[in-house]
């Protein structure tokens, strides 16, 4: 049976990644306790399997990435890793933990090393124990997602997936469709918008979150200067 690991920081959307890779590989899965069984709409195949590996947690009891990290497990396998803004990635921590202090947030972020966590993996896979890392970002599923997951899939497989294919798992991996297959009654799957920080995010709050990552967001591509704060 051939493995994938989706891979990334909590709430960067890699629970929508893992339900669409199940759908469109007709895959077995490991997920989360929240998650009752997925609907696909055909029948589950033998061939593939893909699972979760996250990295920092959102505790502060419990140790970061660098002490949980085993890699091993990773050894000679395929992982797909997604990033998001971690400006909605506060978000949606702030919304998933019902705690409304986005400070708190950010100093989870911080201790939780979220940038040394992403710049681990954007390294050449040569350095990385890993057999193949296919990157992507939340974003282009938003904006792309045909070609986005298109992509993905033909790396994996070689297999070239029609639009149409790829529409069936978009709908029923849907946000609306996800939350009311979740046990909490969708506290897991929120909104899922991109850009939602600018709903919560004061002046203050953003000239602070850019002393801890706006180098990166600039790196990235996220933002396009480091004065972008001076506009919210």
């Amino acid at each position: 049976m051939k493995e994938v690991i989706v891979n990334a920081f909590p709430k960067s959307g890699m629970t929508w990644l893992l339900r669409l890779l199940c759908d469109l590989l007709e895959a077995q899965h490991k997920d989360t306790p929240q998650m009752e069984t997925l609907s696909y709409g055909h029948p589950i195949g033998n061939e593939w399997i893909v699972k979760k590996r996250h990295g920092p947690y959102w505790k502060e009891t419990v140790p970061t990435y660098w002490d949980l990290s085993d890699t091993s497990t990773l050894a000679g396998g395929t992982v797909v890793m997604i990033q998001r803004d971690p400006r909605d990635v506060v978000v949606s921590g702030m919304f998933y933990y019902q705690n409304p202090d986005a400070k708190f947030a950010i100093g989870v972020m911080v201790s939780s090393q979220y940038v040394d966590y992403l710049n681990s993996w954007l390294k050449p896979i040569e350095s990385l124990n890993v057999a193949k890392l296919i990157f992507t970002q939340y974003e282009l599923l938003h904006s792309h997602p045909i070609k986005t997951l298109r992509g993905i899939i033909k790396e994996l497989t070689g297999e070239w997936l029609s639009d149409a294919r790829i529409e069936e798992a978009l709908e029923r991996q849907s946000f609306e469709n996800m939350s009311r297959q979740y046990t909490d009654g969708g506290h897991f799957m929120r909104k899922g918008i991109v850009g939602d920080w600018r709903n919560h995010f004061t002046r203050d709050l953003a000239r602070k979150f850019n002393e801890h990552f706006g180098e990166f967001m600039l790196a990235q591509g996220y933002v396009d200067n480091l004065d972008w704060w001076k506009d919210v």
